[in-house]
């Protein structure tokens, strides 16, 4: 029975990497700057998770304790997701997407020093076997295109790939957290809030146009992205442990690759495909290690 629990867990987390995994195409083809996209789609969250709260046996009743008892938390999570989301884009800015990429990926290393110290966590033999095979799984898929640390604004735009893999280990220890005395929905619920607030001077001072099309995807992302994503993945935190979450994050960059074979009919070489086949591998260890 446990290990039907933590598989569901797994399959969560998952499911929910792949749908955020699309985020970069999302942006590449909206006209919208990234600061409105992740305005409006957070924006058109709030009416689905309040139904799902409303609908929950006794979620909506404790909405509110759950905010007076975690403010600060949930105000930390919010905050960091978008220091995450904030200084990834002016790593993508600066410097190559591979360079962005692998820098922002540091965050595996973060939680696994982390993780321990903040939420008590033992540290887990697997993912010291684990997290250095996504790691040279990860270089490999991305060697071909790797710039060497040449010039400074390539330097800059790595150290801020390494900021936001920072700030992306602290949101997912912070999440995991908040785990142990919080339903799932509450957390996104009032995430996607203070996600609103604290962007809505900045998206109020940009003009706003954007074709129908737009508008409409932004409502998909609304019920996908930023309703049933956040409530699969921290769902699936509920059980697992956070140092396997962030390893098994690097199936992102993996399913990247995959939707750009796909759509774009862009081939990787064989070298990326051997990263690649790291990356599930080391996925696969942590999943199976966590069954048994």
């Amino acid at each position: 029975m446990l290990n039907n629990v933590v598989s569901k867990a797994y399959l969560k987390i998952i499911l929910a990497l792949l749908m955020w995994s699309t985020w970069g195409i999302v942006i590449k083809i909206m006209v919208m700057p990234p600061w409105q996209v992740i305005f409006f789609s957070s924006l058109f969250s709030l009416p689905v998770l309040f139904l799902v709260a409303r609908f929950h046996p006794s979620a909506a009743q404790h909405l509110i304790p759950d905010l007076r008892e975690n403010f600060w938390q949930i105000l930390l999570l919010a905050i960091c997701l978008l220091l995450n989301l904030y200084f990834y884009f002016l790593a993508l800015r600066h410097t190559t997407i591979a360079n962005a990429v692998f820098s922002h990926y540091t965050a595996p290393i973060f939680v696994a020093l982390l993780a321990p110290l903040i939420l008590h966590e033992k540290f887990d033999c697997w993912t010291g076997i684990a997290l250095p095979v996504s790691l040279g799984g990860l270089f490999l898929m991305l060697f071909p295109h790797l710039q060497l640390l040449l010039d400074k604004q390539a330097t800059g735009g790595i150290a801020f790939g390494i900021i936001s893999g920072l700030a992306y280990a602290i949101t997912l220890i912070i999440a995991k957290g908040l785990t142990r005395g919080l339903p799932p929905i509450s957390i996104a619920f009032w995430q996607g809030i203070f996600i609103v607030v604290i962007l809505a001077p900045i998206v109020v001072v940009q003009p706003l146009s954007a074709p129908p099309m737009d508008w409409m995807i932004l409502v998909l992302l609304g019920f996908i992205h930023c309703s049933l994503a956040p409530l699969m993945y921290v769902s699936g935190l509920t059980t697992v442990m956070a140092q396997h979450v962030a390893i098994i994050g690097y199936l992102e960059p993996v399913s990247t690759v995959i939707m750009g074979m796909m759509f774009l009919r862009d081939i990787p070489s064989l070298i990326t495909a051997f990263g690649g086949v790291l990356i599930f591998a080391a996925g696969f260890l942590v999943i199976w290690q966590g069954r048994t």
